[in-house]
């Protein structure tokens, strides 16, 4: 996160953040702050919910469309992956277990980690929990099948 802090990021940011770093202010001092209040605001806030799908939705539906559109295809599995937890969490968002103070904190930060090309969390979420399920549950239904 700090090599991306100091990479371009358009003429009229970088023209923001030069202020920052003419001022002796660490750009990911910055941006480790925005990070802590958007957690304290995921916990307290009360658009939560909003800010939660909003963090989750936006740049998941882009890669969507760049995978759609053929230039990442390399992505598409772990995109498929992501879309049944965060459909999961769209269902439960309106039960009472989002009443919970750290409901939308929590939900956030396993969205991202399931998202984010840094730790593959879809994948690993895959292959350690969905992929050996599949496969019990295959063999139990075989056995179902074979004892008809």
């Amino acid at each position: 996160m700090v090599a991306w802090c100091y990479q371009p990021h358009g003429k009229a940011t970088d023209e923001q953040l030069r202020k920052l770093d003419e001022a002796q202010i660490k750009r990911e001092h910055v941006a480790y702050g925005l990070i802590g209040l958007t957690c304290l605001y995921l916990i307290n806030g009360e658009q939560a919910m909003f800010v939660s799908v909003f963090i989750t939705l936006t740049y998941p539906a882009y890669l969507s469309v760049q995978v759609v559109r053929g230039n990442r295809g390399g992505e598409a599995v772990s995109l498929l992956l992501y879309w049944v937890p965060f459909g999961f969490f769209a269902l439960i968002d309106s039960t009472s277990i989002s009443d919970i103070p750290t409901y939308y904190l929590l939900k956030t930060a396993f969205l991202l980690f399931l998202f984010l090309p840094q730790t593959k969390g879809a994948l690993l979420i895959y292959q350690k929990v969905i992929e050996p399920g599949a496969k019990a549950l295959d063999s139990l239904i075989a056995k179902i099948n074979a004892s008809m």
